[in-house]
């Protein structure tokens, strides 16, 4: 139940929580109980869904040329958009201006 109410609020809430905190406080558990619970049920901690939900929403954005990088950091919740280069660049391994630049490029 913990691993599924987790899910669903990272479903809810990714854009703008993106603390396991956070979660677990919702939950009304301990942030160390809500790590057990997903690495349990899921095999992954709380930061990692959190981190690998922002990216699938992240990739699909880039994609959108409507908008820039700087939007996107934004919706995402980043308060800096050079915070969110940083993690897209740790987690694809690129930028999201080459990331982009591919996306488009694909027919």
């Amino acid at each position: 139940q913990i691993a599924k109410g987790f899910i669903e609020l990272v479903e809810v809430h990714h854009q703008k929580e993106h603390s396991p905190l956070f979660y677990a406080d919702q939950l009304k558990i301990t942030k160390s109980y809500l790590r057990k619970a997903c690495e349990q049920i899921i095999g992954f901690s709380p930061k990692h869904c959190i981190q690998t939900r922002l990216m699938l929403e992240a990739c699909a954005m880039i994609g959108d040329p409507a908008h820039n990088t700087k939007e996107i950091a934004f919706i995402l919740g980043f308060e800096y958009p050079a915070h969110f280069s940083k993690f897209f660049k740790a987690y694809c391994g690129q930028s999201p201006e080459s990331y982009r630049n591919f996306k488009l490029k694909q027919p």
